[in-house]
């Protein structure tokens, strides 16, 4: 590998209300000296994130920028246009980065892809944790390797692995106009990975590069919270990469996310939407999952009196 003191790295962290966690992200950060600059976005936090950043030592390495409130796509396209280095590693404010990840930057180095991806370690509230890594199918040079195609990002393996934190972005992939969207907010991972992928091959590694912070409250964006939000932004993904060559990937992605929204649910005129808009390119819902949403709907639709009845009571 090159010798760290000719690496040219940036790390990128938004931060919103991240308070308790962002001062771990950053000091994780710092351990490495080979990381030139962490530029930490503050997306309009109260209180400013500057406050919670008092306590960090080291601030000679340190770019806080603040914005108003623009969404996390809008804080990160900042972060990276206001970097400088070779390569920009993304990093959450409730993540922080692992000793692996030098492995990853290698891979990167390497094979000078425009993106390079790897696992994560998930960390649930109780402590205990489990390892998310790639198919070990995509490692045909050792630990690393390559997605074979762009639709690839869409599978439902891999899936789990394109999480925006912890990617390693290029200089050349970031001078090409390579941004978040800011209008997906769940799924904007891998819609960023399926477009990273029209500048050059993805690079894959087998290791686990961060500290993923599972919640407890279904606060993390792919928690029950979010559902309907979440079929609006697939439906835009659908609009933006769909493909008739790639139909075997597609069919399992959509099976995917209509299982979570016929078990956790979304309104009415969003699941209508789904099914016209999967209809219309042959991709079906399968029958389990249309009775599944059904029976939901018609329980919520039984029990909203009762729930009404003692919220009402409750506030006397």
């Amino acid at each position: 590998m090159t010798s760290m003191d000719c690496l040219s790295v940036s790390v990128v962290i938004p931060t919103y209300n991240d308070q308790a966690t962002l001062v771990r992200a950053v000091r994780s950060a710092l351990q490495f000296d080979w990381i030139r600059q962490v530029i930490v976005v503050d997306d309009g936090s109260n209180p400013p994130a500057r406050e919670a950043m008092a306590c960090v030592q080291d601030k000679s390495r340190i770019q806080l920028i603040e914005q108003p409130n623009s969404g996390v796509s809008v804080a990160r396209n900042r972060g990276m246009e206001a970097s400088t280095t070779d390569h920009v590693i993304l990093l959450d404010a409730d993540d922080a980065l692992r000793p692996e990840i030098v492995v990853t930057l290698s891979v990167a180095l390497t094979t000078a892809a425009p993106l390079t991806v790897a696992g994560r370690r998930c960390v649930l509230p109780d402590g205990s944790a489990h390892f998310r890594l790639p198919s070990e199918q995509w490692m045909t040079h050792g630990y690393y390797g390559f997605v074979p195609k762009p639709a690839d990002v869409f599978r439902l393996r891999p899936i789990l692995v394109f999480a925006t934190s912890g990617m390693i972005l290029s200089r050349s992939a970031i001078t090409s106009g390579l941004r978040f969207d800011p209008l997906i907010r769940h799924g904007q991972d891998i819609e960023f990975a399926r477009r990273a992928a029209d500048l050059g091959r993805i690079a894959v590694c087998h290791v686990a590069a961060i500290d993923y912070i599972e919640k407890s409250d279904g606060m993390n964006l792919s928690g029950v919270r979010h559902m309907n939000r979440s079929a609006s932004d697939f439906l835009r993904i659908l609009e933006l990469h769909f493909s008739p060559e790639d139909i075997d990937v597609w069919r399992d992605f959509a099976a995917w996310r209509i299982k979570r929204y016929s078990k956790y649910g979304t309104d009415a005129s969003m699941w209508q939407a789904m099914v016209a808009a999967l209809e219309s390119r042959n991709l079906y819902i399968p029958r389990k999952a249309r009775i599944r949403w059904k029976l939901r709907r018609l329980k919520s639709a039984c029990f909203a009196p009762i729930r009404a009845l003692f919220l009402g009571n409750a506030e006397k």
